[in-house]
């Protein structure tokens, strides 16, 4: 009888392999991530680097899940003999341009949305693209004889993409991440030495565990897996993080998702085998302790002399820029300035002196940068970046976005007032590419034009809401309505009053029912 066997290898990186077709996800091996900040947990001996190098180059297929440094590694997959490299077909230049140097190698096959692919008679694949299209995240639905799997990696689970899916396949292996130490946020925005430090971290994990067991409940799969992580920091500066509860350590958190379903936690060279989509047998190696003995904790390494000040006055300009344009290009008006200030070594991003402060402020028609005071770069309402000159070079000249400063914690972040600007969010996380940046300016055109809205029904009254939920953009669809009648976004757990559209959980400075006041219109109609 043919089945489907599932091998894991840390991470991201796992083996699917059915009928001779060997699906290897996200193999991560050859450098630290994130600005050389993540360090795989448990760490590498070379007879086991060795041994997973063969084992993949013997794949004949390659899924890069997106473009994040801890998924998508170029080094690595220029060391294996010729795959075929599954991929979605992301609006992202610098992705397009590595996989452009990877086709000398590999063959890149580009997958769009929820577009179906045959590798074989028996064996296909489909892309679930994270929407809106300026993200560049996926997930990938295999399909064999034996088997349904969804590879989840970290993609942020939409609840239409999780209805779509349940309601057209019944899942026998669901495998998604409770790595809540790579959200970026709240992470960078602490201190080491905050006395509340533990509070918005335990706020994070908890919610990474809703969501898991929220998309368990909706896909109802034999057998739910936890994997992509766990990581840790190499920085010093970022030992703290090392030491958090539950970082390396996810038993208590997979104890609470079990009611949901049949949950496990493999480590490295763990495997499981389905037939007739039902697990038969598993071999879930057991991690090592937390306390296991891992490398020690580095220092920074300062690559290449500090810029000049008119080095990073002339980035910040053309970052202004680009900001700019694509604020006038949707007639969109951003009044949060960005404040910089440059230490001399992320060491010292807590407690070094700044070499220097800079403001950027992007409101029409009077954008502008300049070097400044530390009380003027700090100037509310803001976001503050700390880190040094030759970081936010890079943040500025576009090699980096906010994402891999979020994600290394080689920065600290503030907020003042503490609220979320999704505009300069998104701007700094996908303005800085030509291609994303053109479809972030089609969807804020478009969210614009459209304006859609839904029907929600609480007791015996009737509630026009947006569709889209203001943080990023999750369909409230399958929201929750609770009993006094406030409504929960499934992914982050923003809460909204029904009655006046106050935000209780998360940027309390914005109210849901600011986009119907602009746009009316309203398209589809719902009870929750």
């Amino acid at each position: 009888m043919q089945t489907t066997t599932v091998e894991f290898f840390g991470q991201a990186c796992t083996s699917i392999r059915s009928s001779g077709i060997d699906i290897v996800s996200d193999p991560w091996f050859s450098d630290r991530a994130h600005l050389r900040a993540w360090v795989p947990f448990p760490t590498w001996s070379t007879e086991q680097l060795r041994a997973i190098h063969q084992r993949i180059d013997a794949a004949t297929h390659i899924y890069l899940s997106h473009h994040h440094e801890d998924h998508f590694d170029p080094e690595f997959l220029r060391s294996l003999s010729r795959k075929t490299i599954l991929v979605g077909n992301f609006w992202n230049d610098k992705m397009q341009r590595a996989l452009r140097d990877l086709s000398t190698i590999h063959e890149i096959r580009r997958i769009n949305h929820m577009q179906e692919v045959s590798l074989s008679p028996e064996i296909s694949v489909q892309a679930i693209l994270q929407q809106p299209k300026f993200r560049t995240d996926s997930m990938l639905l295999i399909k064999t004889p034996e088997s349904v799997i969804l590879n989840a990696n970290d993609c942020g689970l939409d609840s239409e993409a999780l209805k779509t899916i349940s309601e057209r396949n019944r899942v026998t292996v669901f495998m998604y991440t409770l790595n809540f130490m790579a959200s970026g946020y709240p992470i960078s925005y602490l201190r080491s030495d905050d006395p509340d430090f533990s509070k918005p971290m335990d706020i994070l994990r908890t919610e990474t565990v809703g969501l898991f067991r929220y998309a368990m409940q909706q896909l109802k799969p034999e057998l739910a897996v936890a994997f992509a992580g766990p990581v840790m920091f190499h920085d010093k500066v970022n030992a703290h993080l090392n030491r958090y509860p539950e970082s390396v350590d996810w038993t208590q958190m997979v104890e609470e998702v079990a009611p949901a379903g049949d949950v496990i936690w493999p480590a490295p060279f763990s495997q499981i085998v389905c037939e007739q989509h039902r697990v038969v047998s598993r071999d879930v190696q057991p991690w090592p302790s937390p306390d296991t003995p891992q490398p020690s904790l580095g220092e920074e390494e300062i690559v290449g002399p500090p810029p000049t000040q008119d080095e990073i006055l002339t980035a910040a300009q053309s970052f202004v820029a680009m900001v700019n344009r694509i604020l006038t290009e949707t007639d969109t008006n951003v009044t949060t300035q960005l404040g910089l200030s440059a230490v001399p070594s992320v060491a010292g991003v807590e407690s070094e002196e700044p070499l220097w402060h800079m403001r950027l402020r992007f409101d029409n028609p009077d954008p502008a940068c300049e070097f400044v005071d530390a009380a003027a770069a700090g100037a509310a309402p803001c976001v503050h970046i700390t880190t040094t000159p030759q970081i936010l070079h890079r943040l500025l000249s576009g090699d980096i976005t906010v994402d891999d400063l979020l994600l290394s914690a080689k920065a600290r972040f503030r907020r003042d007032p503490d609220s979320f600007n999704s505009t300069l969010h998104n701007i700094m996380r996908f303005g800085g590419d030509a291609s994303s940046g053109r479809a972030l300016v089609q969807w804020m055109k478009r969210m614009k034009e459209i304006g859609q809205s839904i029907f929600v029904q609480y007791k015996d009254k009737t509630f026009q809401i947006p569709k889209y939920c203001p943080h990023e953009g999750e369909s409230l669809e399958a929201a929750t309505i609770t009993e006094d009648g406030n409504i929960i976004c499934q992914r982050h757990k923003w809460t909204f009053c029904l009655a006046d559209g106050a935000c209780l959980a998360g940027d309390k400075g914005i109210n849901l029912y600011d986009s119907l006041r602009e746009n009316p219109t309203s398209s589809t109609r719902t009870n929750a």
